[in-house]
């Protein structure tokens, strides 16, 4: 398997297998749920920017997780994208066609979550990060999703070990396909989060040493 540049606690691939993305990071099969079923995705209908694998499925429905963490402060990543809606429903459109709540260890974190509306559109990816979390009784960080209007999707959960009172900063070199390391240790993702545009090819002059 491909090192972990981030050094993830955990990313599981809900409702899906094993997985390694676009940018090298690894995703473990589903796990830790009680719930839901499992949903796949036509391949004739990515989604936007990228990691076409992690969304290639999802955990649909009423379900619940419970991560064994040790005790310390984690940053939590949950990652959507509305892969089911299609104009052919005949709805009036894809605004508050799937509404939920997410509570994390038994407190309300996200309300009427509508995934289209705060992606910008269907087929796109979403991600909701949250700061300063921790596991709750008997070390487990437990998730709940809950439908209010049609069921649940989600694609994917991602916890790093967190930085006291904020999130990790998000370092992106544009046109790059992999991993750097800047002069200071900061580490650069490969391009991703982008929307339109294509990779530009090397310019035939030499790189320099050292990213910014």
């Amino acid at each position: 398997a491909a090192a972990d540049p981030l050094d993830a606690v955990l990313r599981t691939n809900a409702g899906g297998g094993f997985e390694i993305d676009e940018i090298g990071r690894v995703w473990d099969q589903d796990q830790f749920y009680s719930g839901g079923e499992v949903t796949g995705v036509s391949p004739a209908q990515p989604v936007a920017p990228w990691s076409p694998g992690l969304y290639r499925s999802a955990r649909k429905g009423r379900f619940h997780y419970e991560i064994p963490l040790d005790p310390a402060i984690y940053e939590l990543r949950l990652y959507f994208a509305e892969t089911e809606y299609s104009p052919s429903m005949g709805l009036s459109g894809s605004s508050a066609f799937r509404l939920f709540n997410v509570l994390l260890n038994e407190k309300l974190a996200l309300r009427d979550f509508d995934i289209a509306s705060d992606a910008g559109g269907v087929n796109q990816e979403t991600i909701k990060v949250f700061k300063d979390v921790a596991p709750g009784p008997g070390g487990l960080l437990r998730l709940d999703f809950v439908p209010v209007k049609n069921e649940v999707l989600l694609q994917g959960i991602e916890v790093l070990k967190g930085l006291p009172g904020r999130t990790h900063p998000i370092r992106s070199l544009a046109g790059q396909s992999a991993y750097h390391h800047g002069p200071s240790g900061q580490l650069w993702s490969a391009d991703w989060l982008y929307s339109g545009g294509t990779r530009a090819p090397p310019s035939g002059r030499k790189r320099p040493a050292t990213c910014p």
